[in-house]
């Protein structure tokens, strides 16, 4: 056997001379042995840990604090912390030594869950798009950030404008119920108490400068509502099946009112990004984004991966109690079948559907839409790059951008400009799986 020699240039220690037992047990400085280490002395934790490389520099500093004092393990103390580092110590000499967590290959620690910060525009004319908000969202108001014309509607999320010369594509397009092209952003949404009465203010001020997109509720709708809860269905997102079977179930006997208070309906703004709003317990400029993707279930995993963002608890079956959700795997699984209500004629593909939650609020994704022939003769094809369309991009902060940094690089995820001056701190820019543009901003 071997034991370990203190070295006073604090270099790792090197084996000399013979090996010796302890009183309480095998020589723990022997690391290349298959068995496990286990301290039981009075004063350990009794846990084992694994002969494997990572621990190899742990062991021997074991040994180096035990051997600079007594050789009785009685006086050596293990203590694990939750970032999966350990503290050894030595009781009798008063040494100690923090080891911190090793895998084989250095791993950057977790990202901070950000926060959205805003939704940057393409706009011809800023100053009209700011008074269109301003009397979507009366409680809102114009500001400046980082010397973009911006809005801020009460709650955490800006709007912010680059004025172009023309108008810049990816607009929402009324005929095709669709924006061309179609980018992995779908939607910005609104938190609403009163929908009807949101409906009849907007109405009662200018119809055609506010004039809501029809919601579709059935294949055979050809006209549509103005909000969903009008829908046959009431309140009820409902696949074609369900559609069939709940009108075979009522056919006899239709209910007199539809229970739950779930009402949605759209607008397209003036340089045409959708607008939803939705019902809400309390009214909030910003509730909810939409994004497209090609799978949605691989994006939840990629914004978890490479952002900090976490997918939403699942409830155990058995318990009832809410449990961390583990990553979709697979992520690449069938599309479901289409649903209603939908801005859409043709109905929506609304399975699957990813979530994720971040430091102010949630994002969904949905399937890409045009697919099977469903736009018509020529128009599956895959999302456009988000960069230079009407929303160029979404931003969201961080309160350090070095190891966001560290992380992107070591995980071979573009940045696709910067680090470049936001205001008074700095931003990166980098896409997603689908092009989607997303802007990094370090807030301290």
């Amino acid at each position: 056997m071997k034991v370990w020699r203190r070295t006073e240039t604090g270099e790792a220690p090197r084996p000399y001379g013979k090996a010796r037992r302890t009183r309480r047990g095998r020589d723990i400085t022997k690391i290349n042995e298959p068995r496990p280490l286990r301290s039981r002395g009075r004063k350990g934790v009794g846990c084992n840990i694994a002969r494997t490389r990572e621990n190899s520099i742990l062991i021997g500093g074991l040994a180096a604090i035990l051997l600079v004092g007594s050789d009785d393990v009685r006086y050596l103390k293990l203590s694990a912390r939750a970032d999966g580092s350990f503290v050894v110590s030595h009781s009798r000499n008063n040494l100690s030594k923090v080891y911190n967590a090793h895998s084989g290959a250095t791993e950057a620690p977790a990202l901070p869950m950000p926060r959205y910060h805003h939704i940057h525009l393409n706009s011809v004319d800023p100053d009209r798009s700011l008074d269109w908000y301003q009397k979507y969202w009366p409680a809102g108001a114009r500001t400046t950030v980082a010397g973009f014309p911006a809005y801020r509607g009460g709650n955490d999320l800006y709007l912010l404008y680059t004025k172009v010369a023309r108008r810049a594509p990816g607009g929402f397009d009324r005929k095709l119920h669709r924006s061309v092209p179609q980018s992995a952003f779908w939607t910005f949404g609104s938190g609403v108490v009163d929908t009807a009465g949101l409906v009849e203010r907007l109405s009662g001020i200018d119809p055609k400068r506010f004039e809501f997109l029809p919601v579709y509720t059935s294949p055979d709708d050809k006209k549509g509502v103005i909000r969903s809860a009008l829908a046959p269905q009431g309140d009820e997102l409902l696949t074609v099946t369900q559609l069939r079977e709940r009108a075979a179930r009522e056919k006899n006997a239709p209910p007199a009112q539809r229970p739950g208070s779930q009402d949605f309906g759209y607008l397209v703004d003036p340089d045409g990004m959708l607008v939803e709003f939705n019902s809400a317990r309390q009214d909030h400029f910003w509730s909810h984004n939409h994004f497209w993707h090609e799978r949605p279930l691989c994006a939840a995993n990629w914004y978890v991966d490479h952002l900090g963002m976490q997918l939403p608890p699942a409830r155990d079956p058995l318990t009832g109690a809410m449990q961390p959700h583990d990553r979709w795997t697979p992520c690449d699984v069938p599309v479901g079948e289409v649903g209603y209500p939908s801005f859409m004629p043709q109905g929506q593909l609304r399975i699957p559907i990813g979530n994720v939650r971040f430091g102010n609020g949630t994002w969904a994704w949905y399937t890409r839409q045009c697919r099977d022939g469903r736009c018509g003769p020529g128009n599956d094809k895959p999302l456009a790059r988000s960069r230079g369309q009407v929303v160029d991009h979404v931003a969201l902060t961080f309160p350090d951008l070095d190891p966001v940094i560290t992380h992107l690089t070591a995980a071979n995820v573009p940045i696709v400009s910067g680090p470049y001056p936001f205001g008074d701190t700095r931003a990166i820019l980098i896409e997603d799986l689908d092009g989607l543009a997303l802007e990094l901003i370090e807030v301290k």
